[in-house]
């Protein structure tokens, strides 16, 4: 099924399908239904504004035992939680849907096809329990929900620091 997508997302022309297709299948690697009935919570493409005004657009933000993973999907050809005061550990991951992770990158760039052990396995200082995934699984919801930033407005926004 995976490898199914990856194959439709080669087809797309678009830049901007290309991308909303990218994390489709990403968000898919997270399905109970491929990543098991372990409990583990996802928001998807949730845009933090900071102190300072500026926005950050995460496309994925994983909640499991093992820590809380940002995701930042690529589907091109070759401390998020500071602000609600929490302090758990928070891990940046860039995913390449394509399988074309640059050569001699880190441990946190990864293909498709890793990501899934990546965070089932993640070697963390102390895992979170239930009640703390739900925390922060209903603290982002919330905050999603509540500031609603559209991606026009972080668009903007960005526009708005370049300029400086």
């Amino acid at each position: 099924m995976i490898i199914l997508l990856q194959r439709l997302a080669n087809l797309l022309d678009n830049p901007q399908s290309r991308g909303t297709f990218g994390e489709m299948i990403v968000k898919s690697i997270f399905d109970p239904r491929f990543f098991g009935d372990e409990e583990h919570y996802l928001v998807n493409d949730i845009i933090l504004q900071t102190p300072d005004g500026k926005t950050h657009q995460i496309d994925h933000v994983v909640i499991y035992r093992t820590g809380v993973f940002c995701i930042e999907t690529k589907n091109i050809e070759g401390s998020i939680l500071e602000f609600l005061e929490y302090k758990y550990n928070v891990y940046s991951v860039i995913v390449f849907v394509k399988s074309n992770k640059p050569k001699d990158c880190g441990p946190e760039v990864l293909d498709l096809q890793e990501l899934k052990g990546y965070v089932k396995n993640y070697k963390c200082e102390e895992e979170l329990t239930s009640e703390q995934m739900k925390e922060i699984h209903k603290a982002l919801t919330t905050y999603k929900e509540e500031a609603g930033f559209t991606k026009a407005e972080h668009i903007s926004n960005i526009e708005k620091e370049k300029s400086k």
